[in-house]
């Protein structure tokens, strides 16, 4: 038994390529000018209200000075309880800066003279509390309010303290 082998001529399956092609071709061109009407109907994505920026709260400073004086039966005096308020359970404080400076003025008479003893200390560190918990810059450990930490002072003075602070709410 003899089998039969077919030959196509090359020309003949070339054309039958080139049509497809030409037809896919010229569907794919009809289907891109449909559609190129409908990009207009489109609506644009909604634009984020703080697009590349992140929001800010507003740095808030608190400035305030009191005055400590010593009885006779203590040996260290403190500050008085100052508090940060965030108004709200959910509110985070950040902050920037917390300093005070201390003043002792005093004298004593000596033989018909005054001498003066007069002491500061300028820009001292402060530090905010939360529960057991001191941070001095940034973001506070825990949610809510805070209290102004002073030193425990030996002797009677006068404080005046400036703390820079912003409450971060979740709503900014």
């Amino acid at each position: 038994m003899k089998m039969e082998q077919h030959i196509y001529p090359s020309c003949e399956c070339e054309s039958v390529m080139k049509m497809t092609s030409i037809r896919q071709l010229t569907v794919l061109m009809i289907t891109a000018v449909f559609l190129s009407g409908c990009t207009e109907a489109l609506p644009d994505p909604p634009e984020e209200e703080f697009e590349g920026q992140t929001p800010q709260a507003d740095w808030v400073t608190l400035t305030d000075e009191f005055t400590i004086v010593m009885d006779n039966n203590t040996s260290l005096v403190h500050a008085p309880t100052i508090w940060v308020d965030v108004n709200t359970t959910y509110g985070a404080i950040e902050l920037q800066s917390f300093t005070y400076n201390i003043t002792h003025l005093s004298f004593e008479v000596v033989n018909n003279s005054v001498i003066f003893n007069n002491y500061s200390w300028v820009n001292m560190q402060g530090y905010l509390i939360q529960g057991d918990k001191y941070w001095s810059s940034g973001f506070a450990p825990e949610f809510g309010n805070a209290t102004l930490h002073f030193a425990a002072f030996p002797f009677d003075v006068t404080v005046e303290y400036e703390v820079v602070y912003r409450i971060w709410d979740g709503r900014e």
